[in-house]
């Protein structure tokens, strides 16, 4: 695990009608659909170095934030919006936390730019909340 330079994970969301077959894969957004172009702003925010202390439970054992994330971009995939994110390491809820604010911005509720701030060691009480877990997947790593 150690040895990994780099792990690739998925987050799916379902804009579309719901899906039986794919309700334990994806998070059905209800509502209209987030602003896609809000989210991909955001999402380019995150590439590069970062202290993602935001994006992390309060109650950690890691001491050290700094990630270099070096993919970070949503995509449309049919009735699914899928972000792709590469990173040289994660802290625990990373993604989920990422994808929670994305949508909070998708929704308008807040401005692209909020992530940036975010970025520079914000407390974890300013992100979004954390999305839930049984849509992201793991889909790569490289050694």
């Amino acid at each position: 695990r150690r040895d990994a330079r780099a792990r690739a994970y998925e987050y799916r969301l379902l804009v579309g009608p719901p899906s039986p077959l794919r309700r334990h894969r994806v998070l059905r957004h209800h509502g209209p659909p987030p602003d896609l172009e809000a989210m991909r702003a955001a999402a380019r925010l995150v590439e590069g170095q970062h202290d993602f202390r935001a994006f992390t439970p309060t109650e950690t054992q890691h001491v050290f934030f700094d990630r270099t994330v070096t993919r970070c971009a949503w995509e449309a995939r049919g009735d699914e919006l899928v972000l792709c994110v590469e990173a040289d390491a994660f802290l625990r809820h990373m993604v989920r936390v990422l994808v929670g604010t994305m949508l909070v911005i998708g929704r308008g509720r807040w401005d692209p730019e909020r992530m940036a701030r975010l970025l520079e060691g914000a407390p974890r009480a300013q992100a979004g909340p954390t999305a839930p877990a049984h849509a992201l997947t793991l889909v790569g790593v490289r050694y």
